[in-house]
């Protein structure tokens, strides 16, 4: 019985952490489909958002959801600068060329954060209490990181469907030298 008990769990909680890397991935397609870049840093981007989150809850004891709610734009100013001063300025058209870039910057991102910060693992203390249900038991951070990637998926994707911008996404051309250009004023939404 304890091998179901173990396989019950291991189940469920693949279930919640498939939910988080398919947001994760949603954002990964979403730059190569709209941009059509390859951005191999993606994980390391996410990774800086992750740390500027258990920044603002260790040092400045910020509830996890608010550094959170002030990661997020600030990885976008980010990302828009990067964006516009070094992805803007290289050959998009060959994407071994965007490819190499983003790889070289996903090393660059990599050594500077073992560089100048710990490499231990690090975790936010939140919603950490655990919760039986049926042959399970996990702690209250799952499901609320499950609900937060269905629901973010969710308006996503009621974004694309039911709202000008999103449609306009749908229906851009896909060719090599349409990405959207955050940062110079044109984009594929039209302004």
């Amino acid at each position: 019985m304890a091998i179901l008990d173990i396989l019950a769990e291991l189940v469920v909680i693949g279930v919640f952490l498939g939910a988080f890397y398919g947001l994760i991935a949603l954002g990964l397609s979403l730059v190569f489909g709209v941009q059509n870049v390859i951005n191999l840093a993606h994980g390391e981007f996410l990774m800086i958002g992750a740390y500027i989150t258990f920044f603002g809850w260790s040092i400045f004891d910020l509830n996890p959801l608010l550094s959170i709610v002030i990661s997020v734009p600030i990885m976008f100013v980010v990302g828009a600068a990067i964006q516009g001063g070094l992805l803007e300025r290289i050959d998009l058209d060959n994407e071994l060329t965007t490819l190499i870039f983003t790889f070289g910057l996903a090393l660059a991102i990599r050594g500077l954060a073992q560089y100048a910060i710990n490499v231990d693992y690090q975790s936010i203390s939140f919603l950490t209490e655990s919760v039986d249900v049926g042959f399970t038991a996990f702690s209250l951070n799952r499901p609320f990181a499950f609900g937060i990637a269905v629901i973010s998926t969710l308006l996503f994707f009621a974004f694309l469907k039911y709202t000008g911008w999103g449609k306009r996404f749908e229906r851009r051309p896909r060719t090599p030298r349409s990405p959207v250009r955050v940062v110079s004023g044109r984009s594929a939404c039209g302004w």
